[in-house]
């Protein structure tokens, strides 16, 4: 009786090491999905602050040939002022998506343990071509594929141990 019970209580302390185990991997796995997340979010916001540099540029230089053609008397000045708000509009949308960038930077430090903070030096077109490199992923069973998820191998050890629980009242 005593070797039995020795046995059950060591079924229920692997099944339990096991859900631990499946905790772990299912927090490492969620951990790596933040992380592609949160890059991808940076590489979107670097894209949009590009997006608004050039906004900036184009409208910096309609402004520009608006002033000259005032100076000529062509056009007459209060016609400048559309224009001027419209720069001003996109310097400040500029201005907001560099804080964005920042605020997504600062997330993806958080997310991989960098108290500096990061930079990340890749643009999409870098992505892009990488992705053409690796080679297409095999298609995995259903079955195949839940096994390798924390959150599946945590219950399966839930229910190994409670069959260790049953086996044990038995």
């Amino acid at each position: 009786r005593g070797f039995a019970r020795w046995g059950y209580d060591r079924s229920k302390a692997l099944a339990d090491y096991g859900s631990a185990v499946g905790d772990l991997l299912r927090t490492m796995q969620d951990l790596r999905h933040d992380v592609a997340l949160a890059y991808i979010s940076v590489l979107e916001a670097k894209a949009q602050l590009e997006v608004s540099r050039e906004a900036v540029r184009r409208f910096q230089a309609l402004l520009d040939e608006a002033n000259e053609l005032a100076s000529l008397k062509v056009v007459p000045e209060y016609q400048l002022l559309p224009a001027q708000m419209e720069a001003e509009l996109r310097r400040s949308e500029e201005n907001s998506s560099r804080q964005i960038l920042a605020t997504r930077l600062l997330r993806l430090a958080a997310l991989s343990g960098d108290v500096d903070g990061i930079e990340v030096i890749a643009d999409p077109s870098f992505l892009v071509l990488e992705a053409g490199r690796v080679s297409a992923l095999e298609v995995a069973s259903a079955d195949e594929a839940a096994s390798r998820r924390g959150a599946y191998r945590r219950l399966l050890s839930l229910m190994e141990g409670a069959r260790a629980e049953l086996r044990k009242a038995e």
